[in-house]
């Protein structure tokens, strides 16, 4: 198993909750969960490296690193944290969010490759488990949770909901100001292709939504065994006869993220023009890369 500990990493709204829970099977734990609250307080307010690595946590850290004394608000730069709307650290900064875990532990994130991200990584002893999702469905999950994200508000819904369902499907796909802290959201297949680039490291191991999900989200039984144990054997942990008879439970619908886990549900939310313009603007090149095609779903 990874001495450093596993990265969950994921293109945002593309199943990182099916991803975690895949990992708890195979008897990893949540990192976070073996923290005690004044820890995960300290997470929050940037303090310590926290359990998810994101857009938002990486504003705590940058804020928590300009109150230190002697910080140089010249340094908070460099390497880009967060997908869609990525914010950059310095290289220090980035090392110490990536500090080896205990070994059997994960943590999560939203991050685009970045050649000095995936070197740290290395460094730490972390390896990767990448999750893309059909383009569509992306855009599909990603506007209604922007407008409800159940558990807290998101940054962007102020955004969103002075734009009708057309402008909103629109900004997903090429991307625009988003009128909080000089953050520009990315264009779809900038997002994606920042993802897809991790299946140049060594370390990461990229699967699909699709293959994941099972039966009960749309998808089928054996790629779903196939793709449990490719990442088993790329953690080096056992995918036991007991644990292959309980992959149904990956499928998860109790995370507050969670909005229908179809793989074709996208299709009740795109309208068939939406859904081509989703197509359309990622390409055929990049859509072949990812393992999809335009015709599928």
């Amino acid at each position: 198993m990874a001495e450093g500990g596993v990265l969950i990493n994921s293109l945002p709204k593309s199943g990182t909750h099916l991803l975690e829970r895949a990992l708890e099977l195979l008897g990893l734990r949540n990192w976070e969960a073996t923290r005690p609250l004044v820890r995960r307080a300290g997470d929050r307010l940037g303090l310590t490296p926290p359990a998810f690595l994101d857009t938002r946590s990486a504003a705590a850290w940058r804020r928590a690193r300009m109150c230190l004394p002697g910080a140089d608000p010249r340094s908070a730069g460099g390497v880009p944290v967060g997908v869609f709307t990525p914010r950059s650290l310095d290289k220090a900064a980035l090392a110490r969010r990536l500090a080896p875990r205990a070994p059997g532990s994960f943590v999560k994130a939203h991050i685009p490759y970045h050649p000095i991200t995936a070197e740290l990584m290395t460094k730490a002893g972390l390896r990767s488990v990448t999750i893309i999702r059909d383009p569509r469905a992306v855009v599909a999950s990603m506007v209604p949770f922007v407008l409800d994200a159940g558990g807290w508000r998101h940054f962007l819904q102020d955004r969103f909901a002075a734009l009708c369902p057309e402008q909103r499907v629109d900004l997903v796909i090429n991307g625009g100001e988003t009128g909080r802290d000089g953050l520009t959201l990315l264009p779809l297949k900038q997002a994606i292709e920042s993802v897809l680039d991790w299946d140049t490291h060594p370390g990461t191991l990229l699967v699909r939504f699709e293959d994941l999900v099972g039966p009960r989200g749309g998808g089928s039984a054996a790629a779903q065994s196939a793709t449990l144990q490719a990442i088993a054997d790329h953690l080096g942990c056992q995918l036991t006869e007991d644990r292959r008879a309980r992959m149904a439970g990956v499928f998860d619908t109790t995370a507050p993220t969670f909005r229908g886990g179809q793989v074709a549900g996208w299709r009740a939310r795109l309208t068939p023009d939406q859904a081509n313009r989703v197509m359309a603007a990622i390409g055929p090149t990049l859509l072949a890369r990812a393992g999809y095609e335009a015709a599928d779903g």
